[in-house]
């Protein structure tokens, strides 16, 4: 690769050329060949903006920002000036996120902190945007997709049965949903997934406790509605039959 042209401060005011190309058209050809352009005044645009930065730096400061930026963009090689383009916002967006980064290592408040450090996220993440818009350019836009080939051996015995392959469980239902009932049962799961009938039922035993007595009023006496008719009503029995005892009321609703 050849040499990155340089500059250095003019002490007449402004900036020359710090390397020897055979004299002022030699350093404009390697100007060009750097930036990846034919044109002259394109390079001199790249220059001019490469070489802005803060207002309280010092000639000698924008030299050394107009040297490490034609060195990056140089040894990237651009093909065009697009590239070149891109390049140069790239190196100036990293410029200033680096910036915005010191600037929040040094805040002495939580309000400063967070403005700087914000700044520092967003130019950062348009710096990646940046990078990858590059990438997709010199791709041509086109998706490589790798493949690869892999060879399973199985050895099954006499008698026996492989599946090779992704095998999924459950019913003819979509395996997609494990929700429904045909979706296959959970390796920690136990017992069955449903309860079954009984076959062996058994009788319930009778009450225990048959006495027989009067039913008792839920009311309480006195409050009687008007209108209504007491009756007679007899006692039950749990044989079916009729058993002697007193007899109990029942109030007609």
């Amino acid at each position: 690769m050849p040499p990155v042209p340089r500059v250095k401060v003019n002490p007449n005011g402004g900036f020359c050329r710090d390397t020897f190309d055979r004299g002022e058209d030699g350093w404009r050809a390697r100007l060009c060949q750097a930036l990846g352009t034919t044109s002259y005044a394109f390079a001199s645009h790249v220059f001019e903006q490469l070489s802005v930065g803060p207002r309280d730096q010092t000639p000698e400061e924008t030299a050394e920002r107009i040297n490490t930026g034609l060195a990056f963009i140089a040894h990237q090689k651009p093909r065009n000036e697009i590239e070149t383009a891109i390049l140069v916002q790239f190196w100036i967006t990293h410029l200033a996120a680096v910036s915005q980064t010191q600037f929040a290592s040094r805040a002495d408040l939580i309000p400063k902190l967070e403005a700087h450090g914000g700044m520092a996220v967003k130019f950062g993440n348009l710096a990646v945007r940046q990078i990858e818009a590059l990438a997709k350019l010199r791709g041509g836009g086109k998706q490589e997709v790798t493949v690869t080939h892999v060879h399973q051996h199985v050895y099954v015995a006499d008698g026996g049965q492989a599946v090779v392959g992704n095998v999924t469980g459950g019913g003819g239902g979509d395996p997609r949903n494990l929700t429904q009932s045909h979706a296959p049962a959970l390796g920690h799961a136990i017992g069955p997934e449903v309860r079954r009938e009984n076959p062996e039922r058994q009788a319930l035993p009778r009450a225990g406790h048959s006495r027989q007595g009067a039913v008792s009023d839920a009311r309480r006496p006195g409050r009687r509605s008007k209108g209504r008719k007491e009756r007679r009503v007899a006692p039950w029995s749990p044989d079916g039959g009729d058993e002697s005892g007193p007899p109990a009321t029942r109030r007609d609703e």
